[in-house]
């Protein structure tokens, strides 16, 4: 993803996620966090799931606040972006029609180019290429969150 215009997100190593060459910060681990979910589980998710999920500890209301005040920073990360987020009253979601790269897209599209095994010698092996290239390590080498599965 050297070179790419546009957002580019590496969570395949260390996470991290470019705009036009020039890193995107977060402002808490818990704003990448709901970013990475959003990415990684293609759809919308209700608020009230995303704040189950991230503020397990938390109540409703504490949680749903916290979704709120977090979804605050992540829109504000991904301001250079164009905040590429569908949102919705209930419902969050990325927006997959935004210009963006994931390494983990490379990775799929070499797993279909093998397995619809079209004969096609170097495209696959090209696939197989770049997929090697974009897996830095495991997902979201040392990130965690101690209060979140």
């Amino acid at each position: 993803m050297p070179g790419l215009t546009g957002l580019a997100i590496t969570f395949l190593g260390a996470p991290a996620v470019t705009f036009d060459g020039t890193p995107l910060k977060f402002a808490t681990r818990k704003a990448l966090a709901l970013f990475a979910y959003l990415i990684v589980e293609n759809g919308s998710h209700t608020r009230e799931k995303l704040g189950a999920l991230l503020w397990p500890e938390s109540d409703t209301h504490l949680a749903q606040s916290a979704v709120r005040n977090t979804l605050a920073r992540l829109r504000e990360a991904l301001q250079p972006a164009g905040v590429p987020l569908i949102l919705e009253r209930d419902r969050i979601g990325f927006d997959r029609s935004a210009r963006y790269a994931l390494d983990l897209n490379v990775i799929t599209e070499a797993i279909g180019s093998l397995s619809r095994g079209t004969g096609e010698a170097p495209a696959t092996l090209s696939a197989l290429g770049s997929a090697a290239h974009a897996a830095r390590g495991p997902f979201l080498e040392g990130f965690s969150l101690t209060d979140a599965p």
